[in-house]
């Protein structure tokens, strides 16, 4: 695959990139609206953690760095059953072949808006004027500076969890934390050995990790997404209902037995081009569109997990363009001074988790790179637009006759048919 550094615009990063490595200025530099938000965060973050930031952030503009370079591939879609002739498939059904084009960008090339307020921060110290804004950069601080290594612990272990533990630990230990909001929803109907347990003082759902008394600032619930007649099901987990976390189903809706840790273990290389994760991403950008036509832009991302790595899918249902992160490591690369949680991962996790605040959605010259969905899609299309829904996905194809009903349509009993079934068999003797 040939390869195509794309950073540049008006805003240019690199611009950033080449004063930010003189390091950050001294702490007393301006900080807006710090004391009227009662927020120290902004003035206390320790240099030892901006240092490190100040590395990581090569992962995402430079193509040479040693840490290795988060890319975004454009993704084509060649065959699918997106709009099956005669019914929809659920998520774990989903078939989506997809080909790379030979062009990739920088994973900063799309967050220009987020990576910017972060290099403003650690050059000059400065701060948002966005009320919002600055909420959403003291959430990144907080998390490394109060949260990270308490959290890392937490996520120690990870290939032991069952495919349901493991989405919900990440979520209420990373993906959660990051958010402008704790909550997140996980499927009521997981599989897993956590499924239920809750804390007898406080009613609320037990963090399946192995730190003791720790709770879900999550819980349980419907995230059934899309409409029975295309692509359909239930997400794992749902981030403040604007991001999707997904971890690979290997094995098929239908079955009734558990996720082994065996199985978790062997998953992360179906993150790439993985047609469950890349149908999800596609249903939830349409959804999106459909329910916040105000949307600042529609490139919705999809998180995929395993024990070891995340992958971060995009569509634009608007531009009609899927991209495809490479693989990061969750542990490992740069870590804090206490702990081996991956910076970089956090840093994903954080633009991802407030891709509403910190996307600047696709570029000019993606907008050619086509997933050609809109043409796998075009039979169905319509339902795509304005007919998918959030919650009792797929109830509505299934008709339920009570014993009343039964007694008005015009068919044998089935009393009736076993009598005709056993006549088949009888000797014509017996008949």
């Amino acid at each position: 695959m040939s390869s195509k550094r794309r950073c540049e615009d008006s805003n240019n990063i690199n611009v950033y990139k080449k004063t930010r490595m003189d390091g950050p200025s001294n702490v007393k530099t301006r900080v807006a609206s710090c004391d009227n938000d009662n927020d120290r965060i902004f003035l206390e973050f320790p240099n030892s953690l901006v240092n490190a930031l100040n590395i990581a952030l090569d992962s995402f503009m430079d193509e040479k760095n040693w840490m290795g370079y988060i890319a975004l591939v454009p993704l084509k879609i060649i065959n699918s059953n997106a709009a099956d002739g005669h019914e929809g498939f659920p998520f774990s059904k989903a078939y989506c072949c997809t080909e790379r084009y030979t062009t990739q960008y920088s994973f900063g090339s799309i967050f220009r808006k987020g990576l910017s307020m972060l290099i403003e921060f650690i050059l000059h110290r400065t701060t948002p004027e966005n009320k919002q804004e600055r909420f959403v950069l003291g959430k990144l601080l907080h998390y490394l500076f109060d949260r990270m290594d308490t959290d890392a612990e937490a996520m120690k272990n990870m290939e032991t969890y069952m495919e349901t533990e493991l989405t919900a630990v990440i979520t209420n230990h990373l993906f959660g934390k990051l958010s402008t909001s704790t909550l997140f929803t996980i499927d009521k109907h997981c599989k897993g050995n956590s499924r239920g347990e809750r804390n007898i003082k406080t009613n609320k759902p037990v963090c399946p990790c192995e730190k003791t008394d720790c709770e879900l600032s999550g819980d349980f619930g419907d995230t059934s997404i899309g409409n029975w007649k295309v692509w359909h099901g239930n997400v794992d987990v749902m981030v403040n209902n604007e991001v999707v976390v997904a971890s690979p189903d290997v094995e098929a809706e239908s079955s009734s037995t558990e996720k082994s840790p065996v199985n978790v273990k062997l998953k992360s290389s179906s993150l790439t081009g993985n047609p469950q994760i890349i149908a999800q991403n596609i249903v939830f950008s349409f959804l999106q569109k459909h329910r916040h036509p105000e949307n600042d832009n529609f490139l919705c991302p999809c998180i995929g997990v395993t024990s070891k790595d995340i992958v971060v899918y995009l569509y634009d249902s608007i531009y009609d363009v899927l991209l495809e992160s490479t693989i990061i490591p969750l542990h490992g690369m740069i870590a804090s001074p206490n702990n081996n949680i991956n910076l970089v991962a956090v840093l994903v996790s954080w633009l991802v988790v407030n891709y509403k605040y910190l996307c600047d959605g696709v570029m000019e010259e993606m907008k050619t790179m086509k997933a050609d969905f809109f043409q796998q899609a075009e039979a169905k299309l319509s339902i795509y637009e304005a007919q998918l829904k959030a919650g009792e996905v797929g109830n509505a194809c299934f008709t339920v006759y009570t014993r009343d009903i039964l007694k008005n349509l015009h068919h044998p009993s089935l009393v009736e048919l076993k009598k005709r079934k056993r006549l088949i068999f009888m000797e014509p003797s017996e008949k």
